[in-house]
């Protein structure tokens, strides 16, 4: 792959220092520049009170303003794992008692492209947060850019029947 760029060589060696300063989770505006260059890898929470219910959070932002199957970042040296009791724990309030890896897709947003694992979870306790919703009757103001993941979870109820 021949990697063409616009930086001079001394404009190079400055953007390495910098980026070595930099740690997760990274200042925001850090975080929308690496979005624009390079994919980012995310981890998904399908948390389902049965095979039809899906819990989603409403997320208002200068991006966003849907409802949205709850995730994060996957962090430099984070195994998915870790990053799904996290996530659990910051969007949803619970703890994962079992978790279940479904699928990967790869996402567009107005933000960024991420790769995005999606793993439908247990918890052993109740969510704090979200409300739940059919996987066929949506909200009309899902985030159109996760119906992959959703098509994924329609997929294994139609396997698990």
């Amino acid at each position: 792959m021949n990697f063409k760029t616009k930086l001079t060589k001394s404009e190079i060696d400055q953007l390495v220092q910098l980026l070595a300063k930099v740690r997760i989770p990274a200042p925001y505006p850090v975080f929308l520049a690496l979005g624009k260059v390079l994919p980012i890898v995310a981890v998904d929470i399908a948390y389902m009170k049965d095979e039809n219910h899906i819990l989603l959070t409403h997320r208002t932002d200068e991006f966003y303003d849907n409802w949205h199957i709850p995730g994060n970042i996957l962090w430099y040296q984070e195994t998915p794992e870790h990053a799904l009791a996290r996530v659990a724990k910051k969007e949803l309030g619970i703890q994962i008692k079992r978790g279940e890896f479904v699928g990967v897709s790869n996402e567009f947003t107005p933000r960024e492209q991420s790769i995005v694992l999606l793993f439908k979870v247990i918890a052993k306790t109740k969510p704090k947060h979200g409300t739940f919703f059919h996987l066929d009757r949506l909200p009309k103001d899902f985030l159109k850019e996760q119906m992959p993941e959703i098509e994924q979870l329609r997929a294994l109820r139609k396997r698990r029947k």
